[in-house]
């Protein structure tokens, strides 16, 4: 069995047109296995580290296992020079920058020591300080069908992502994308290494960005303003992007639908609260007439019972004024009484004096006698 240790350090390899400089690291070979162990490497204007395993016990179908680290490679390069990049992410070649990323790598091989690629599992986090997307014809097609121009080139910056490899597909998990100013997109699908597309991609984009969609919009909450509806069209504006087919001829589909339905609710929740202002004001209207008959019924009863107390006491006054007068009368008419039966009084004692004068006079003149 052969059992050894390669302490390498090669200046510069070149394997199939691929230059490559400062090749440092361990190389053991051990029980029909190559192992890495601290392999560094520069290539593509960065640099890759390499640990892992390649496995030839089944030479039909050898093995390998591999994570590797890669710092600041040309993205632009390595689509042009790295099969695998070929295969798994077509749109490098549209991309110009430089990427970071860390690659956990399952796959086997062909006789030929071709990557048999619909064994390749791998998880790939990658990172993109700064970039540039050009010429890119799927995003031609999208920028062409919303009016957006600025679309057709983007800038990336500071973007991290994470592409799972497994049964002959890349998938793409919620990637958030910021396209320019307030605008972004979320994606997520799958390429196919047969170069099927299946993407899902919801776009928020500022209103003011569109052209004649914009045009649109603002015709149409204008016509809905004539009719009394003030449509509140929100000032970003989300879009499902779906992109299908394949990476040779894609199928892009664009729906305003959300959109649309918003609006839609808009009206209707509109529609629900001028009914609703409607049916208040209605219920308002018909209390107050209801809470005026009831004051006037209030206000009606109140005047007849101020009659009937006006009137009780009317006639409370007039017996009182009549009792007064009666018995104003009665002691006018007692005091006459009295004054009467005192006078007769007086008459008779007068009568009586006199009577008694006479008398006394008589007996005097009788008694000279």
């Amino acid at each position: 069995n052969v059992d050894f240790t390669l302490q390498s350090k090669v200046n510069t390899l070149i394997y199939d047109n691929l230059k490559m400089n400062n090749l440092i690291g361990n190389v053991i070979i051990r029980d029909e296995q190559l192992i890495f162990e601290k392999l560094g490497v520069d290539m593509l204007g960065g640099n890759i580290g390499m640990n892992g395993v390649y496995d030839s016990k089944n030479p039909d179908f050898p093995f390998a296992n591999m994570n590797l680290n890669v710092k600041s490679m040309d993205i632009i390069q390595s689509f042009t020079y790295v099969d695998m990049v070929k295969k798994l992410m077509p749109v490098a070649q549209y991309t110009h920058g430089l990427f970071n990323a860390d690659i956990k790598l399952e796959n086997h091989f062909n006789k030929d020591m071709s990557i048999a690629y619909p064994t390749v599992i791998a998880g790939i986090q990658m990172g993109i300080s700064k970039a540039e997307v050009k010429d890119f014809p799927i995003l031609n097609m999208i920028a062409d069908k919303l009016k957006i121009e600025k679309m057709k080139n983007l800038s990336l910056q500071n973007l991290n992502f994470r592409l799972n490899v497994l049964k002959g597909k890349v998938g793409l998990d919620s990637l958030i994308l910021p396209l320019w100013t307030n605008a972004r997109a979320k994606i997520s699908g799958f390429y196919g290494l047969d170069q099927s597309l299946q993407y899902v991609a919801r776009l928020t984009i500022p209103r003011k960005d569109f052209g004649e969609a914009n045009t649109m919009l603002n015709s149409l909450t204008d016509q809905a303003r004539t009719k009394g509806l003030n449509l509140a069209v929100s000032d970003m504006v989300d879009i499902d992007v779906i992109i299908g087919g394949f990476f040779s001829k894609p199928d892009i589909k664009v729906s305003l639908h959300d959109m649309k339905n918003k609006l839609m609710d808009n009206i209707k929740d509109q529609l629900k609260d001028q009914l609703e202002q409607k049916k208040q004001a209605a219920i308002d209207e018909a209390k107050r007439r209801a809470e005026e008959a009831k004051q006037k019924t209030l206000d009606s009863l109140n005047k007849i019972k101020q009659q009937g107390i006006d009137k009780l006491n009317a006639e409370k006054k007039a017996l009182e004024e009549k009792a007064a007068e009666e018995r104003r009368k009665a002691e006018e008419k007692a005091k006459a009484e009295q004054e009467r039966l005192k006078q007769e009084a007086a008459k008779k004692a007068e009568e009586e004096k006199q009577k008694a004068k006479e008398k006394l006079k008589k007996g005097l003149e009788g008694w000279k006698k």
